[in-house]
Formats: C-alpha cells, sequence, structure tokens
C-alpha cells in the first residue's frame, strides 16, 4: 500500500516509514518507540501494538 507521492524536497528520515519506505500515512506510535504507518501494522503481527 505504498502512497508514490512525489516531493519537490527530500523527507525528514524520521518521517518516513521502515516498512514501506514513504514519508507516514496516518503514523501510529509502537509500544517500544517506533512508529509505522497504520495500515502496514493493523495488517501485521510483526510488531506490538
Amino acid at each position: 500500500m505504498p502512497s508514490f507521492e512525489f516531493y519537490t524536497e527530500e523527507v525528514d528520515d524520521d518521517l518516513i516509514c521502515h516498512i514501506c519506505l514513504q514519508p507516514l500515512l496516518q503514523p501510529l506510535d509502537t509500544l517500544c518507540g517506533h512508529t509505522f504507518c497504520t495500515a502496514y501494522l493493523t495488517r501485521s503481527s510483526l510488531v506490538p501494538l
């Protein structure tokens, strides 16, 4: 579910989802302090919520 948006400037690395490698969409923080796109975490059991 990548967004494939086009940006005119580089997006800050803190705003990139490390699952889909796109800028965060509806970011969700995990208990361990990582932030990912909500769409990936709600379909995945890789990271505990």
